[in-house]
């Protein structure tokens, strides 16, 4: 967001009052917002990418991915698609009805940061720098139920437009940049914040040069009240019902999967089992039924002593492959990755002495009371 006040630097934290900074994702650059459940929005020429939440990096499902239509045949600007595993992050609210003209937003975006002063055509405002950060602004609300075609994709979104007023603006005057697309616009209604919009693109002055956010500059964010009910009968949609191995572990849906709690719940995938969880917990690149010390879906280790780069017993081979050097490869691990020991199975004195020793004690008592 390129700010109009201050030195553009501000607001690169959530803000005092939170409308959900935590659940902007990051798709490399640009960005989505985690709606709840499972699903995330962002805009259409955003496309699909592993997603950054605060250094917890989520895979995209792009069999979920849904599109919207203005009208039929005319696609927006406009998608969600469900993620793999849980965020850990709340709902966010999504709004059914727009808010009137002249209302105040706040607007999330990851894109390029202020950089100096210039003016064009008696227009005053700020070349875009270098850098993209993610930051907050705020505008109003110019005009809303706007159908604007786009410039390169045979697309239409209803929109609302919010115009940068570099002389009655808000606290936090913002203008949308490159980058900023998919960010949410949030409007409080009552005590409640709401998602009213999905940054998209910006709005120029005929003739305007390139890179820079001038007075009077647009910013056009895809209505989501518009296509709410198609949004809401998109997120409903839930990964344990769903027909499908969302996770990849070969095992669809609830019960089968030992990730889902029930039909409704939105993640073939589940925090408590770490082969199951979604992520890549041992940090070798692969995660769960992908990682070789994953012996089922309800394995509790990713890296068993097999598996974890460490020559556990001291006998110079590591894990069944040899480790992470590839050195020699420890005997007792051969076929058996996720093997939780180094060490041979316990013979002779060992596991059959610990059978024997109850039968043992049983013979002495009936000896004593003989």
């Amino acid at each position: 967001m390129i700010l109009g006040t201050g030195t553009g630097t501000e607001n690169t934290t959530a803000p005092p009052d939170d409308p959900g900074w935590a659940n902007i994702g990051v798709p490399g650059a640009l960005a989505v917002t985690y709606l709840g459940g499972g699903w995330v929005i962002s805009a259409r020429h955003v496309g699909l990418f592993d997603l950054n939440f605060g250094g917890t990096i989520i895979e995209p499902l792009p069999h979920t991915r849904t599109f919207f239509e203005t009208s039929p045949g005319v696609p927006a600007d406009l998608h969600v698609y469900r993620i793999l595993s849980d965020p850990g992050l709340p709902d966010i609210d999504i709004a059914t009805s727009t808010p009137p003209d002249g209302s105040e937003v706040l607007m999330i975006g990851r894109g390029r940061n202020r950089g100096a002063a210039t003016s064009w055509g008696g227009y005053n405002g700020w070349l875009w720098g270098a850098g993209l950060v993610m930051r907050w602004g705020n505008n109003r609300i110019t005009t809303s139920g706007q159908n604007i075609p786009d410039s390169v994709n045979p697309w239409s979104t209803v929109s609302i437009v919010t115009t940068f007023d570099l002389s009655g603006g808000t606290a936090f005057e913002a203008q949308g940049a490159v980058g900023d697309s998919g960010g949410p616009v949030f409007y409080k209604n009552g005590a409640n914040w709401e998602l009213v919009g999905v940054m998209y693109a910006i709005n120029e002055h005929p003739g305007q040069p390139p890179q820079r956010a001038l007075d009077q500059n647009e910013t056009f964010i895809a209505e989501v009240a518009h296509y709410s009910a198609d949004i809401l009968t998109a997120v409903a949609g839930r990964a344990c019902s769903d027909g499908v191995d969302d996770d990849g572990d070969g095992l669809i849906d609830y019960p089968a999967d030992p990730g889902c709690d029930s039909a409704m719940d939105p993640f073939e995938t589940d925090a408590s089992l770490p082969c199951d969880d979604g992520f890549d917990n041992d940090g070798d690149l692969l995660r769960d039924s992908s990682d070789p010390g994953c012996r089922s879906p309800s394995w509790m280790r990713e890296d068993p002593a097999c598996d974890d780069g460490i020559d556990n017993d001291g006998d110079t081979g590591i894990d069944w492959d040899g480790g992470p050097g590839a050195g020699p490869i420890d005997p007792e691990c051969v076929g058996r990755p996720w093997a939780v020991s180094e060490l041979p199975p316990l013979c002779g004195l060992g596991f059959e002495l610990v059978l024997v020793l109850p039968l043992l004690a049983r013979l002495r008592l009936r000896r004593r009371r003989r």
